[in-house]
């Protein structure tokens, strides 16, 4: 599946991009409403966004996006609201999605143009990097930088930090900055399920055929 979508990828990027499509549904799960120009629309793997779509998804839901020019892709956690924009520019397309609330994970390559995901409390940007950020009730950000390096910015002050793999910063409403050492606290268990997912045990069996002594043949069923 996912070198089906690369190869789709390649071959509409472009095209699709002049026309105003930014963004392809690589993936979803639960309940996911897409709002595009105020109104519902249906949405499934495969699927093309537009500049300016939003998404929004429930409990134990999920959506996983990949930008046109093949090089950046997110996932939504559950209970998140995402607005997509982009655009063409130099160096490559400009990515600067909306961040209402929730969890957003990013991996962004290089060389596909600036990423900057927006907060009402602050401001993530990176050319290249993996992390998450989130934005809670309280409009409280915190950036958790899994690799690479991106810097968080208060939008009132203008001041960044920069914030390193390995690293958790965080913003708060008040404007109070703090950034420490990652911690397995800082991930809720969806979070931590995409990020260290669990190799399924494979079983494997053996029907073996034996004989009574009434002559009868018998299968003993193994598996390890």
């Amino acid at each position: 599946m996912k070198k089906i979508l690369w190869l789709i990828l390649l071959a509409i990027g472009a095209s699709f991009l002049a026309a105003g499509q930014v963004a392809l549904v690589s993936g979803i799960d639960g309940k996911v409403t897409l709002l595009r120009a105020g109104s519902s629309v249906p949405m499934e793997i495969g699927s093309l966004l537009d500049n300016g779509d939003e998404l929004q998804t429930s409990t134990e839901a999920f959506a996983a996006l990949k930008f046109l020019d093949g090089q950046a892709s997110l996932r939504l956690f559950e209970k998140t609201y995402l607005r997509l924009s982009a655009e063409n520019g130099k160096g490559g397309l400009k990515k600067i999605p909306s961040l209402s609330w929730g969890s957003l994970y990013a991996r962004i390559e290089k060389g596909s143009g600036n990423f900057t995901c927006l907060t009402k409390n602050c401001t993530v940007t990176t050319s290249k990097s993996t992390f998450l950020v989130k934005v809670n009730d309280l409009s409280d950000c915190t950036l958790i930088v899994l690799s690479g390096k991106a810097e968080l910015t208060d939008p009132e002050t203008k001041q960044a930090h920069s914030v390193e793999a390995g690293q958790t910063a965080l913003l708060d409403h008040t404007g109070t900055f703090l950034k420490r050492d990652t911690r397995a606290t800082d991930f809720s268990k969806p979070e931590r399920d995409f990020l260290n997912p669990q190799k399924k045990p494979v079983s494997t069996g053996l029907a073996v055929p034996l004989t009574d002594a009434q002559g009868h043949i018998r299968y003993v069923e193994f598996s390890w």
